[in-house]
């Protein structure tokens, strides 16, 4: 087991025909507990998700597409969740399992924006969250 990070999360593998939800519960820093369930595509079936992880006070909800199929859901989960959209394809050789370790390693405590951002060495370009990455040739 990993440890937690934030105390009420899950992880969503969004396929075409059902979607796997992996809730992890657990004081931060101490060993979480995880339950793993699986719901069909249908609405009544996300709705029961949905349910499930806003009875247990799920506060964020990462989750998992290679394809369009993670669109209901978002929108299913968006107004009660925070809720993270990653993209296997951008990783090599991931699965289900390794991709639940990676986002809880990741994940951490809500913390406050910082009062001003850059420094003396790493000046600010323009205002957040800015319109392109710029780099000086050398």
């Amino acid at each position: 087991m990993i440890e937690a990070v934030l105390e009420r999360c899950a992880g969503i593998d969004v396929g075409k025909k059902y979607v796997v939800c992996c809730l992890s519960l657990g004081a931060a820093n101490s060993t979480a507990t995880e339950e793993t369930r699986q719901y069909d595509t249908t609405v009544a079936e996300l709705e029961k998700m949905r349910d499930w992880l806003l009875e247990n006070q799920c506060s964020h909800v990462a989750m998992e597409s290679t394809g369009p199929y993670w669109k209901p859901v978002f929108n299913l989960l968006e107004d009660h969740f925070t809720v993270i959209l990653a993209n296997a394809q951008q990783v090599n050789a991931t699965w289900w399992q390794d991709w639940a370790t990676w986002i809880g390693e990741r994940g951490g405590p809500m913390v406050p924006a910082p009062d001003h951002l850059g420094s003396q060495d790493y000046p600010v370009i323009e205002p957040a969250p800015g319109s392109y990455v710029r780099a000086t040739p050398a």
